[in-house]
């Protein structure tokens, strides 16, 4: 009489009262929970990974793309671009017009007047992967700028040197082959 009323609260659904129910509802019970974590960890390693193959350009932006190191490709154009998740890495570089704020320096002209300059180096990224490869980001760029007094020191030869006596002011390290002279106006 026993196994037949066990047989009827089985088909009924009510595991508690029987005597192998119980432990079957708890073993369904723990099935749900594993499943649902399971779930729960496969959408966020889902999630993770699409966050690390895709992202955004902005049409303000250039990348360049290296993996472990090593140049890869530079992409210009704005929009969604790909790459292999935790192995490449993605640099952003700014493609507007930069600007550099020097502090402001004393001069002595050549009638020997104190001259007051603020100097402001505007300056654009041409080619991001030459300046991935030199200074790295925008931080080592204006260090690099602002780096020294003897890049915004006029020394005593231009100041008599100049025909017109123009005011000049180095831009670039006076010992490299790259030096670009402007006027101060």
């Amino acid at each position: 009489m026993e196994g037949k009323i066990s047989k009827k609260l089985i088909e009924a659904g009510d595991y508690r009262s029987a005597e192998s129910g119980g432990s079957h509802r708890a073993s369904l019970g723990m099935a749900k929970k594993l499943c649902k974590i399971g779930v729960a960890v496969v959408l966020a390693v889902a999630v993770i990974l699409t966050l690390q193959i895709f992202f955004a350009v902005d049409e303000h932006e250039q990348v360049v793309i290296t993996q472990f190191g090593e140049y890869i490709r530079t992409i210009n154009k704005p929009g969604l671009a790909m790459k292999l998740p935790f192995i490449q890495a993605v640099a952003r570089f700014d493609r507007r017009v930069l600007a550099t704020d020097a502090p402001q320096a004393e001069y002595l002209s050549q009638d020997k007047k104190r001259l007051v300059a603020d100097p402001v180096t505007r300056w654009r990224i041409a080619d991001p992967l030459k300046f991935y490869k030199t200074v790295r980001d925008e931080a080592g760029a204006r260090a690099r700028l602002g780096r020294s007094p003897r890049q915004t020191r006029m020394t005593p030869r231009e100041v008599r040197g100049s025909r017109f006596q123009q005011r000049r002011l180095y831009v670039g390290s006076p010992s490299s082959s790259n030096v670009k002279k402007g006027r101060i106006d």
